[in-house]
């Protein structure tokens, strides 16, 4: 299976439209992950619809390139691009768990070279951690009622998702990050779906009764 950005239109919604937006973007191939399920999650729940809430939400999904800077980039401009009620990024960790990180910390810790080839330890992204402005504790404790085995997480890693989520918290205060294993089975594939899609659901039901145009606040 191959991993490639998604070929539709890219557009943003117009102020007539009444659809919310749920931004859920994943991540490439890096090192020694070939096939990134965060990436096909993302790819596989792109264009899918959320029922059983007033005034219809749409998810777009987006692949992120494994790269400290281009990654950054391209996550900020899609909250822009399509001004999304709810952002949830996902990105792969080594480990079983299913774990929703609470904060981005403001320097690369990591040795390991990005997609691109190129390292950035010591990297300073800014001066002080950022902390997701969505209740994650009891997001975690929500989906558990749900039957998701969810951990609740303040570390973020030091590569390149940390990164990524530090940058989006910055116009996104309330995006939430999902770490996932790097399983790539359709059983897992499935059960990705489906947490990102519960996980979704409970973040949009506040902000169904928001104004669109206003991320994840």
């Amino acid at each position: 299976m191959r991993l490639r950005p998604s070929r539709r239109s890219i557009r943003g919604p117009s102020d007539s439209e009444r659809v919310l937006t749920l931004l859920v973007t994943g991540f490439g191939p890096f090192l020694d992950v070939p096939v990134n399920p965060s990436g096909l999650i993302a790819e596989r729940l792109d264009g899918a619809e959320l029922g059983s809430i007033d005034g219809g939400l749409k998810i777009v999904g987006r692949l992120l390139p494994v790269a400290f800077h281009a990654a950054a980039v391209a996550v900020t401009e899609a909250i822009a691009l399509y001004r999304p009620t709810v952002v949830v990024l996902i990105g792969v960790a080594r480990g079983p768990d299913y774990r929703l990180e609470r904060v981005a910390t403001p320097i690369v810790t990591s040795e390991q070279p990005d997609a691109s080839g190129r390292g950035h330890l010591g990297l300073q992204l800014g001066s002080d951690p950022r902390e997701s402005a969505s209740s994650v504790a009891e997001l975690a404790d929500a989906l558990g009622a749900l039957g998701f085995d969810v951990k609740l997480s303040t570390d973020c890693g030091g590569y390149v998702c940390n990164s990524t989520y530090y940058s989006a918290l910055g116009v996104a205060p309330g995006a939430v990050f999902l770490h996932i294993p790097p399983d790539t089975s359709e059983a897992a594939l499935d059960h990705g779906c489906s947490l990102v899609r519960a996980l979704l659901t409970l973040l949009a039901a506040p902000a169904s009764r928001r104004p669109s145009g206003n991320p994840s606040v």
